[in-house]
């Protein structure tokens, strides 16, 4: 009786599988809190602009 040679893809695919199933809800739990605690709120345009004008007056060595 001889082996069926598999390929690269179907290990990798069984691999992923095998690596989704091992999720725990208390890990998906776990990276729902941290994913709301790291949103950042993007500052308003004037806000982010400001202390960007250039001095057309300046001199530059």
């Amino acid at each position: 009786m001889q082996t069926q040679p598999r390929s690269q893809t179907q290990d990798t695919l069984r691999q992923g599988r095998a690596n989704v199933l091992r999720i725990t809800s208390r890990q998906l739990s776990a990276w729902v809190i941290a994913s709301r605690l790291g949103v950042v709120e993007p500052k308003s345009d004037e806000e982010a602009w400001e202390g960007t004008e250039i001095d057309v007056r300046r001199t530059v060595l």
